[in-house]
């Protein structure tokens, strides 16, 4: 690194994505996390983390994005000022995160850039990798794979799978020799997660904790690094044949 950071300024109260950003970093230089309110004259050494408006507080940067257009859609800047500071920020924390994940990677390359985005949405709506089809492939990392999304600029990923091969529909198949149940092992839909006053009492209710609590944790990690949870599933689906002998108007073609 050109650029060697001293400290990691990281203001109170500051959002996850923020402080994400700021963990990073410390790992990456070995320099310590200072908690700090935002100050004109940060020390020389000093990398800055600025969310939006903050980086008003910094004339240097603030001037450098006003010459790039203003700071209206969202943004990322890395800016380094003539006294000696390293400046981190963009318009959501979200991209506070990205950009300063940039900079550890490529910092002679991010260092000065302004990026903004045209679309306000990026996201994942068919992730063969983390929840579809090679979920379950050798030395898959499920928080790398998130970590890697969030760099790569997307704004939301979809969460929501069968954290075991099959998923109840597997596992209960009402004819052993049909494969259908395996196309449904993935994109599962609401009763896979929660009861309703339709499927109460069919399905396990240590699979449904089980499937929650795998859904939270892809929810946490993506709010780790500034990223919308998105929940895709395929509806109407196959569902439990006892649904059908409660509800026998329910059955579709």
């Amino acid at each position: 690194m050109s650029f060697r950071p001293a400290v990691i300024v990281l203001p109170p109260d500051s959002p996850l994505p923020l402080r994400t950003a700021a963990e990073e970093l410390a790992a990456a230089s070995g320099a310590p996390i200072t908690i700090r309110a935002h100050a004109p004259h940060p020390p020389a050494g000093a990398v800055v983390l600025a969310l939006g408006d903050a980086l008003g507080h910094y004339p240097s940067a603030q001037a450098q994005l006003a010459a790039g257009g203003g700071e209206t859609g969202e943004w990322e800047l890395i800016h380094v000022s003539s006294d000696g500071y390293l400046g981190i920020a963009g318009s959501t924390p979200r991209n506070v995160c990205r950009a300063a994940r940039g900079w550890i990677s490529h910092p002679a390359r991010e260092t000065g850039r302004l990026s903004r985005y045209r679309f306000t949405d990026r996201f994942t709506m068919w992730d063969n990798t983390m929840n579809q089809m090679y979920r379950f492939s050798q030395g898959f990392d499920r928080a790398a794979q998130i970590r890697e999304l969030a760099r790569l600029g997307l704004t939301g990923i979809e969460v929501n799978r069968y954290p075991d091969p099959g998923g109840w529909h597997v596992r209960n198949r009402r004819f052993p020799q049909d494969p259908y149940p395996w196309y449904m092992s993935y994109a599962p839909a609401l009763d896979a997660f929660v009861e309703s006053a339709l499927t109460a009492g069919i399905f396990d209710p240590a699979e449904l904790r089980t499937n929650r609590d795998d859904l939270l944790g892809a929810v946490q990690l993506a709010r780790r690094h500034g990223l919308q949870p998105g929940f895709v599933c395929y509806e109407p689906r196959g569902t439990s044949e006892a649904i059908f002998d409660r509800y026998p108007e329910l059955r579709g073609s």
